[in-house]
């Protein structure tokens, strides 16, 4: 099978959890959906740590502008089925390494961070670990 590159791109298709499917079914919006875009293709699209420095741009951003993390309190009143954060993190980045802590705290502070407060704590728990991938990759 050949590489849909403008429908499907590999890159964004490495498990059963294709990225565009989880932001849209999550509601990530702009911000996070960029974060987590760049994060879990890093290891498969060719520049792992301009990946990852992108990911960190798109969550500072999102911390600067918290009311851009919060999803729809419909959602979190009603989360949807067959997008667990846990199972997305497994299928995406496989061993629970830094990356996949990043995301836990970024799918955490939009999904089921109640206030404010616990949106902007989650997502700079999620920089920290992503700090130290990037530094990892230096």
């Amino acid at each position: 099978m050949t590489d849909d590159l403008v429908n499907h791109p590999k890159h964004y298709n490495k498990g059963k959890f294709e990225h565009v499917e989880v932001v849209e079914n999550w509601e990530l919006g702009y911000h996070l959906g960029n974060a987590t875009k760049y994060l879990m293709r890093a290891s498969h699209k060719g520049n792992r740590l301009q990946d990852l420095q992108k990911a960190r741009w798109y969550l500072s951003r999102a911390i600067d502008r918290p009311w851009c993390a919060i999803v729809s309190y419909d959602l979190l009143l009603h989360p949807s089925v067959g997008f667990e954060i846990i199972d997305v993190a497994a299928d995406w980045f496989g061993e629970e390494n830094n990356a996949y802590k990043a995301f836990i705290s970024i799918a955490s502070a939009a999904l089921t961070s109640p206030t404010i407060g616990e949106v902007i704590a989650n997502l700079q728990l999620a920089r920290d670990w992503l700090d130290r991938e990037i530094k990892a990759c230096l």
